[in-house]
C-alpha cells in the first residue's frame, strides 16, 4: 500500500490520490508513513511532517505522535455511543446540537472578517453564459450531510449509510467538468473539496465507498481504473487542534480560508465562487453567507428513500453557478425567495445533463463521468 497523505497534501492535480483500502485493517501504523500537512500541525504553525522515506527532524516515531495528543495508531475515533455529544442531543441516530468553538482559536468572536463582510455586500451579476465564470468552488461536508455513520470508527467508516440521491448528486457535480457531445462546455465548471471534522485515515475511506477517489483494487482492473474526483481534502489533521483538542469530541468550524489558501486564492476571490454545503449552520459561523443549508441526514427505517434534499441541492446549485458572487446572493436572500419545486428542478437539471435519478446508491456511478 502507498504511504497515506494527510488530506491537506492531497490534491487532484498530483495524481498521487491517497486510496486506502476499506479492506486495510492497520490504516495507518509506523510502517506506512503517514504524511502530515506542513499546515496541519497542532496548535498552527509549521513543523516537521513524515516523508515516505524518514520523519524529517529528529523526532522518533512516538515523540511525532504525542505532539498529536498522544495518538497511537490506528486508532478508533470514538463511537456516537460513548461521546460526550450524547448529552447534547436527543439520543442515538439523532443530529446532536452544536456547542461550537474555532478551531485553535478559542479566544475568537466567531464573526466574519471586515473583508469577507465586505464581499458579500458588493453586488452579484447573473450571467447567461456560466461557462465563462471561473469554476464554483463546492464544499460537501460529509456525516449528516451526505452520509450517516453509526459509530466514528473505522468500522463505522466502511459500513455508512448514504443519503438517498447520492449518486445522483455526485454524477451531476462532476459531469460540469465534462464537455458536449460536440466540443462544447455548457456549465460552470465545479472545484470538489471536502472539509470534515472526521480523522484522514476515515475520511479517505468513505470517500473511497463513495467512488470519490480511486479503490486499491482498481489496479486490478484497468477498466475500473479511474482518477480522484475532488480537487481538495480537509480533514481533522487540517484544523490546527491543540493536542488535548484533536484527541478530544470537540465542534469545530470549517473556515473557508485554509481551503482558499491552499487553492492559492484570496479572501475575496474565494468569497465570490465558494458555497458549503453543511447541516449544521454553525459550521459557516466564519463565513455565513457562504452556506448552503441541508436538512441534517439522520436514516429512517419507515421512509428510508422519501429525502430529496440532495435534489433540492442539485436546484440550487445550478442556479448558483450563475452568480458572479456568490456571498452576495445568498445574504441578499435570493435562494430563499423562490417559489418553485425543488425536487423537480433538480430532476430536470438531471435529465438535462443526462443523469440517472435513483434513489438507492450506485456504486459504479464515478464510470459514467470518468474520461
Amino acid at each position: 500500500m502507498q504511504p497515506i497523505k494527510a488530506t491537506g497534501l492531497f490534491h487532484k492535480e498530483e495524481r498521487t490520490p491517497p486510496a486506502v483500502s476499506p479492506a486495510t485493517e492497520p490504516l495507518l501504523s509506523p510502517q506506512t508513513q503517514p504524511l502530515f500537512s506542513p499546515r496541519s500541525t497542532a496548535g498552527g504553525g509549521d513543523t516537521p511532517r513524515a516523508s515516505e522515506n524518514m520523519l524529517l527532524g529528529s523526532d522518533s516515531w512516538e515523540d511525532f505522535l504525542s505532539r498529536f495528543g498522544g495518538l497511537t495508531l490506528p486508532r478508533e475515533e470514538e463511537s456516537a455511543t460513548q461521546s460526550t455529544r450524547r448529552g447534547r442531543t436527543g439520543g442515538l441516530g439523532q443530529p446532536h446540537a452544536r456547542k461550537h468553538q474555532p478551531s485553535g482559536q478559542s479566544g475568537t468572536s466567531l464573526k466574519p472578517s471586515k473583508t469577507y463582510d465586505d464581499i458579500s455586500l458588493a453586488p452579484s451579476k447573473t450571467v447567461s453564459d456560466p461557462s465563462t465564470l471561473d469554476p464554483l468552488i463546492v464544499v460537501l461536508n460529509l456525516n449528516h450531510t451526505l452520509l450517516y455513520r453509526a459509530s466514528r470508527t473505522t468500522k463505522g467508516s466502511k459500513r455508512p449509510t448514504y443519503r438517498p440521491y447520492l449518486s445522483t448528486f455526485l454524477e451531476w457535480v462532476c459531469k460540469a467538468n465534462l464537455d458536449s457531445d460536440d466540443g462544447a462546455r455548457r456549465r460552470r465548471q465545479l472545484e470538489v473539496v471536502v472539509y470534515t471534522a472526521t480523522r484522514a485515515h476515515n475520511a479517505l475511506t468513505l470517500l473511497e465507498g463513495m467512488g470519490l477517489i480511486p479503490s486499491a483494487f482498481s489496479a486490478l482492473g484497468t477498466n475500473l481504473k479511474h482518477e480522484s474526483l475532488v480537487d481538495l481534502v480537509l480533514s481533522r489533521e487540517d484544523l490546527d487542534l491543540s493536542p488535548t483538542d484533536f484527541g478530544s469530541d470537540i465542534d469545530t468550524i470549517k473556515d473557508l480560508r485554509r481551503a482558499w489558501k491552499k487553492f492559492g486564492i484570496s479572501e475575496e476571490e474565494g468569497a465570490r465562487r465558494t458555497v458549503l454545503l453543511c447541516d449544521d449552520k454553525g459550521d459557516a459561523a466564519l463565513q455565513p453567507y457562504s452556506h448552503l443549508p441541508i436538512s441534517p441526514f439522520v436514516p429512517s427505517l419507515s421512509h428510508p428513500d422519501a429525502d430529496p434534499s440532495l435534489l433540492h441541492t442539485i436546484s440550487s446549485l445550478s442556479l448558483l453557478s450563475r452568480e458572479t458572487n456568490i456571498a452576495s446572493f445568498i445574504r441578499s436572500g435570493c435562494l430563499k425567495e423562490r417559489e418553485v419545486d425543488e425536487e423537480e428542478m433538480g430532476r430536470r437539471e438531471c435529465e438535462k445533463e443526462g443523469v440517472r435519478v435513483q434513489s438507492v446508491f450506485d456504486a459504479m456511478w464515478w464510470t459514467r463521468v470518468s474520461v
